[in-house]
């Protein structure tokens, strides 16, 4: 922590951090009003302070965050993150935790929201195949995924040239190291869970 202050409300400790160039992630205690600003990422609020009330938020500065802007995977510090599109984000195999802001092989409770690796599928391991138009787009294929009861669904491909989204069970580490293939140039982009937010 580099500042501690009073303020009157949440926006006015957003404020003070949005203003200040080292302030990564923010703090503010709901019955006190204390303003803390941290010029690092917090990834264990609990540890931070034995005070109860405190709600912490990160700035997008947090440059090894996932979600934040790279220009190669060196900028991308975060354990298990690479840069795709010019952005951080879990490598195959990895979902995002909302809740420990870490990438992780498995999730207590898988989310709505997926991290697309290009250009990449799980060979074999196809369990639903849905063609009808609705589903051939990334949010289609993610919300049958996402709404499937006969299993939990931790990924899904999606084939846009020839109209195909497959939905798994699996994740390239539930597999064969043979059968989770990136191939320049196959019209298949895989598409990996994250976890809920819990």
């Amino acid at each position: 922590m580099f500042q501690e202050s009073l303020v009157s409300s949440k926006l006015d400790c957003a404020a003070q951090c949005l203003t200040n160039p080292s302030c990564i992630t923010y703090m503010i205690n709901r019955n006190t009003k204390v303003c803390r600003l941290f010029s690092t990422r917090i990834t264990q609020y609990n540890t931070l302070t034995s005070e109860a009330g405190y709600l912490s938020y990160d700035t997008c500065r947090a440059t090894d965050a996932f979600g934040s802007p790279c220009s190669s995977n060196s900028n991308c510090k975060l354990a298990n993150t690479i840069c795709v599109d010019n952005m951080c984000q879990c490598d195959a195999g990895w979902s995002y935790s909302q809740n420990t802001l870490q990438c992780v092989r498995s999730c207590v409770q898988y989310g709505t929201m997926f991290t697309k690796i290009k250009q990449s599928y799980i060979s074999g391991n196809d369990l639903i195949t849905l063609t009808a138009p609705q589903y051939i787009t990334a949010s289609g294929c993610g919300q049958a995924c996402v709404a499937v009861t006969s299993f939990t669904c931790l990924s899904f491909e999606l084939d846009t040239t020839f109209g195909r989204c497959y939905l798994q069970s699996v994740t390239p580490f539930l597999v064969s190291l043979l059968d989770f293939l990136q191939l320049l140039g196959t019209t298949v982009d895989y598409y990996q869970r994250n976890c809920a937010y819990v």
